[in-house]
């Protein structure tokens, strides 16, 4: 049934979520497909249903936001060194 599939906007948003993450493949990175079948439950991507892509594209988002919050809450090893 077509109307269960994700649409390309669907696909569109991923590749973009993918490209933030430094996946350069999309939907064809060994990456991706390890995360969707750990988060999705799928083998691939592309047996992807719409609310399978939903789950997809907030666990990426997720996973952008806290990588972000890695980033910003580092603090570098030198700093913690001089602080003791």
């Amino acid at each position: 049934n077509t109307d269960d599939r994700p649409t390309p906007a669907k696909w569109g948003t991923v590749e973009k979520l993918c490209k933030q993450l430094g996946i350069k493949e999309g939907y064809r990175d060994a990456r991706l497909i390890a995360f969707c079948a750990k988060v999705c439950k799928v083998t691939n991507p592309r047996f992807l249903k719409r609310e399978g892509m939903q789950k997809l594209i907030a666990a990426l988002n997720k996973w952008i936001n806290n990588t972000a919050k890695q980033s910003t809450n580092t603090t570098p090893t030198i700093a913690k060194e001089a602080t003791k």
